[in-house]
């Protein structure tokens, strides 16, 4: 039956648009389309692209020189995708659903070096090659780790991987503190 609708396209839409320029059709396109392209301009001026951090301190602890900065809003995703070099702007939807937390770890001069990808995930889950966090005091919900990832996508400098593993170990200890879900 798909072949035999597929057959009678070409002479349906001949039919349909018979005696009808080529400037109609993309007239009556514009017209048709033009609303959904005005609604979604108009949310995109009064997105603010601001969302709640994992943390419940805005300032995480500094891992030697390292600062690890959660980045909640689309701005921050933006400039740290232009500074590295990726697509982690691109992330903001699954920021906003509360799929992914992004943690940026940055040098004393506040230079991105690498940026982390944590997901809050229900229940608890085996640790395997370091990737899961088990929140202490939360049954739950526990942390993967998606990615971690350097410039252009780089592996992360050793300093910032040293960064990440001391900053997972606050985490499982408790001495950082993760607002989960409710």
């Amino acid at each position: 039956i798909d072949k035999e609708l597929a057959a009678e396209r070409p002479r349906f839409l001949k039919k349909f648009f018979a005696g009808v320029s080529m400037d109609a059709i993309c007239e009556l396109s514009k017209q048709w389309h033009e609303p959904g392209r005005r609604a979604q301009l108009n949310k995109t001026k009064t997105f603010k692209g601001i969302w709640e951090p994992l943390f419940s301190d805005t300032v995480l602890p500094s891992y030697g020189a390292i600062a690890a900065t959660p980045l909640i809003s689309s701005a921050d995703l933006n400039q740290e995708g232009n500074d590295l070099a990726k697509c982690v702007g691109d992330y903001s939807d699954k920021c906003l659903r509360k799929n992914s937390h992004i943690i940026s770890l940055r040098d004393a001069d506040g230079k991105p070096l690498s940026t982390i990808e944590l997901e809050a995930v229900a229940g608890k889950a085996q640790d395997n090659n370091n990737r899961v966090i088990n929140i202490e005091g939360e049954e739950g919900y526990h942390l993967e780790l998606l990615q971690h990832n350097g410039y252009k996508n780089s592996t992360p400098p050793q300093n910032a991987q040293d960064a990440a593993k001391a900053l997972f170990n606050d985490i499982r200890k408790g001495v950082v503190k993760v607002d989960l879900p409710n």
